[in-house]
């Protein structure tokens, strides 16, 4: 048995959360839509897991990426003949923080369910401004034209992403694997986030004001 990461009592196998603390998550989302792009989400950003979300990202608990592949891969709609694509990080993003969190969702999820990767082939071609605190129409314009995709001719892709607002980050990557010649695309994330505030305001409690 494993150790609830939210608790700390017993948890059964290697769940890392105990019976009790995953009801706590509630369901999940029915799926959703960005633009075209079905999209799956495990979990509403809420406490707990927008908690254990944040610890992930930026305290460095890498190793809840296995968690949140278990929950994706038990609570999402994961086609069988896909391959698995995370959600590109530019490079000056992930020195700042050590490691891409998507790059490690990715590969957990690939591990727990069996499925190819497609890593290294959907490129961020730029840095972008981060997501948070801007509006729908913003978001939109400041990733368009970030990212390329080769060898996706033919190719059945999900995306992986750790959290979803309006997804439009997740659109700008679908728009440029079916560019590069893909052959469907959907998109699967640990959590859905309602509305940009309850983001925002998570990440606020880490990072500080701006």
């Amino acid at each position: 048995d494993s150790i609830c990461v939210l608790c700390r009592k017993e948890a059964p196998g290697r769940r890392a959360l105990c019976k009790s603390c995953e009801q706590k998550l509630g369901p999940a989302p029915p799926p959703l839509t960005a633009g075209s792009l079905v999209v799956t989400a495990a979990c509403e950003y809420q406490p707990p897991i927008s908690r254990l979300m944040l610890q992930y990202k930026y305290e460095n608990r890498r190793s809840l990426c296995r968690l949140f592949a278990r929950l994706m891969a038990e609570r999402c709609e994961i086609p069988p003949n896909f391959c698995i694509a995370a959600l590109p990080l530019h490079s000056k993003r992930i020195q700042e923080r050590g490691y891409s969190q998507t790059d490690l969702l990715a590969r957990s999820l690939c591990s727990q369910t069996g499925l190819p990767s497609f890593s290294g082939r959907l490129l961020r071609l730029r840095d972008t401004d981060h997501q948070t605190g801007l509006d729908r129409e913003e978001r939109q314009r400041n990733v368009k034209d970030a990212f390329f995709a080769s060898g996706a001719e033919g190719s059945h892709v999900l995306l992986v992403d750790d959290v979803m607002t309006t997804g439009a980050t997740l659109r700008a990557c679908a728009r440029a694997l079916y560019e590069g010649g893909a052959a469907s695309v959907q998109a699967a994330v640990v959590c859905y986030a309602r509305s940009e505030s309850s983001e925002q305001a998570g990440k606020r409690l880490v990072e500080g004001p701006d």
